[in-house]
């Protein structure tokens, strides 16, 4: 999520039901490798709605996201500080 400018802690106060939904679908995906590598890489943003499950929802967080949103330039520095395993960054990337 904060590779696409959104905060996953905002997103669970505010719809917590909408939260574990995301969280369900990350772990059921088939496209983890895929997903690591585009995050390591910085290309996710680009192709993620190609296989993401998400997609989506993500996509209208992101247009219509309000408080959720988070500041483009602290997303860019936590995704590269970020080594988290792929369960792990689907849900707070």
């Amino acid at each position: 999520m904060r590779a696409l400018g959104l905060d996953p802690v905002r997103l669970e106060q505010a719809n917590a039901p909408l939260f574990r939904n995301l969280q369900r679908k990350c772990v059921s995906c088939d496209s983890h490798e895929r997903c690591d590598a585009e995050l390591q890489q910085g290309t996710y943003e680009a192709d993620f709605q190609d296989y993401c499950p998400n997609a989506d929802v993500l996509v209208s967080l992101r247009i219509g996201g309000g408080p959720i949103k988070r500041h483009a330039a602290r997303s860019r520095v936590a995704v590269q500080s970020w080594g988290a395993d792929s369960y792990e960054h689907a849900v707070t990337a």
